[in-house]
């Protein structure tokens, strides 16, 4: 009788390392002892101050560019603990011409994008415009460049990745003035429903925290702080 072969498990190649640039837009900058033990830490790091805006560059060999940026975050931490990421760059709205420089096209080339006059049309609309200047979001294009892929292409989840992460440092920035508490509540629940999305295995510690706002006193009908609680809360 044949003797059976137990089935080879085949995992996927793991990524080769690449260079992973980017920028840490910083709450402060470092004194001596801090940029000391970050460069103790990296070599591969820059501060500087940009417009009165302090910063850390950094070009890492990584994978990716979450492992790259998460790992720089954690370096910094150890080495600043004092010092919060406010942001990170590349922007996440990005011009005609920005748009031209990522995909190695030329400019005409993104205008005609834009105008429909090549490529198979609708193109997405700008996120906003400044000073007369459209300027549109990059996990869009992104997202517009990779159609007909099965999967999302790295660029795109590049680009939602660093979307998600500045959107979650925004709230990290504001929280200290939001001193209304439907405001604070409203903003956890929020944060808590995001992390039952992007974590399932906590769901049901979650659940057991339950959301800030089951008793606090809302009108049924509108969603609204009950009227004799409002001055109370505001």
């Amino acid at each position: 009788m044949p003797t059976l072969k137990k089935a080879r498990t085949v995992r996927p190649a793991a990524a080769e390392p690449q260079t992973q640039s980017f920028t840490l837009i910083l709450s402060a900058e470092l004194d001596d002892e801090q940029a000391e033990r970050l460069y103790e830490r990296c070599e591969d790091v820059t501060l500087g101050v940009r417009a009165g805006t302090p910063y850390a560059a950094f070009d890492r060999e990584a994978p990716s560019i979450p492992v790259a940026i998460a790992s720089a975050m954690r370096d910094l931490r150890a080495a600043a603990p004092s010092v919060q990421v406010l942001r990170v760059e590349p922007e996440e709205l990005v011009s005609a011409a920005e748009i031209a420089r990522r995909t190695g096209r030329t400019r005409a080339s993104i205008s005609q994008l834009i105008e429909g006059a090549r490529g198979p049309g609708s193109f997405p609309a700008p996120h906003s415009w400044i000073g007369g200047r459209p300027l549109w979001q990059w996990i869009d294009v992104a997202a517009w460049f990779a159609q007909g892929q099965r999967a999302p292409t790295a660029e795109v989840q590049n680009a939602a990745f660093v979307s998600a992460l500045n959107n979650a440092l925004g709230i990290r920035a504001l929280a200290p003035k939001l001193t209304n508490d439907i405001a604070r509540k409203t903003i956890t629940s929020v944060v808590l429903e995001d992390v039952r999305l992007l974590e399932p295995a906590l769901a049901d510690e979650i659940n057991r925290i339950g959301s800030p706002l089951q008793n606090f006193p809302l009108d049924s009908a509108a969603g609204r702080p009950a009227r004799h609680d409002v001055a109370a809360h505001a």
